[in-house]
């Protein structure tokens, strides 16, 4: 499955619960190849959303990716995906959103 513009964003730059945000691509393609997506969502779910009380700023730049994967009937984890942009987006209206992680 291809996500595009996924090597546009610095992800670098951002951050998720453990640090820098450069692992989140890797995770990304993990949900979208089939083998392991159901601990590459966990993971990914872990950093971005942590342990439900704040969303990093990670999330914000995986959230359009996120849907790619959500939109695909190849992607084994959809309800995985689609339940974690709703705590993201929960959160987010909550005003649980914080830009400094870790």
């Amino acid at each position: 499955m291809a996500l595009p513009g996924l090597a546009r964003v610095e992800w670098s730059t951002l951050r998720h619960a453990y640090g820098s945000a450069g692992d989140v691509p890797e995770l990304l393609w993990r949900i979208a190849d089939d083998e392991d997506a159901p601990d590459a969502l966990f993971d990914l779910s872990n950093k971005i959303y942590h342990r439900g009380g704040f969303v990093c700023s990670a999330a914000a730049a995986a959230l359009p990716f996120l849907v790619r994967l959500a939109e695909s009937a190849e992607v084994t984890v959809r309800q995985g995906v689609v339940g974690l942009i709703g705590q993201l987006t929960e959160q987010a209206v909550l005003g649980r959103v914080s830009e400094a992680c870790s």
